[in-house]
């Protein structure tokens, strides 16, 4: 096993370790360069709401079923990883709604942590299905733990997580 390198980190490539898992797993999210990427570490803006805020109602990413094909864009963008944080490698499978948690009725109640994304290559293709302009946007990696939410986006890869620590930011 080898120290993993900064390189290695930064292109979302799994960090050797002795054991089953990584050592420090990283995550990685975008935003503006006007909001420093320290204010991610505040309790206080460790939650996540639904873009375009919240409704009620049947879900739509079920269509009242309850459950919902999952694709983990990071593993789907950058190759299987077995250890991946967001689908253990199972790259397709189907579970639970994130959106509606099982019910079929939106919960768009605020959830606890930040949304991430395991590898940034999954980051890049989940904007670019949403043709969000990304241009401006600082790259932020954090160490985080995994929160006891489910992000809206979950069934596409995208985790929520309560960071610990700011690891790099850069420009995209």
């Amino acid at each position: 096993m080898h120290a993993a390198t900064a390189a290695e980190r930064h292109a979302g490539w799994p960090v050797a370790t002795s054991g089953s898992r990584r050592a420090v797993q990283t995550y990685f999210r975008l935003q503006s360069p006007d909001t420093p990427p320290e204010a991610l570490l505040v309790p206080a803006h460790q939650e996540c709401a639904p873009w375009g805020g919240g409704r009620t109602g049947p879900c739509d990413k079920c269509r009242g079923a309850g459950r919902t094909g999952h694709g983990c864009l990071s593993c789907l963008s950058a190759g299987r990883d077995p250890e991946c944080p967001a689908c253990d490698g199972r790259v397709r499978w189907k579970a639970a709604c994130p959106v509606c948690r099982g019910t079929g009725e939106i919960d768009a109640r605020v959830r606890h942590g930040i949304s991430v994304f395991p590898r940034v290559e999954g980051l890049l293709e989940y904007m670019r299905r949403r043709d969000t302009d990304v241009d401006g946007s600082v790259l932020v990696e954090l160490e985080g733990i995994h929160s006891d939410d489910a992000d809206f986006d979950a069934d596409e890869g995208a985790l929520l997580i309560v960071p610990t620590r700011v690891v790099s930011v850069r420009p995209l």
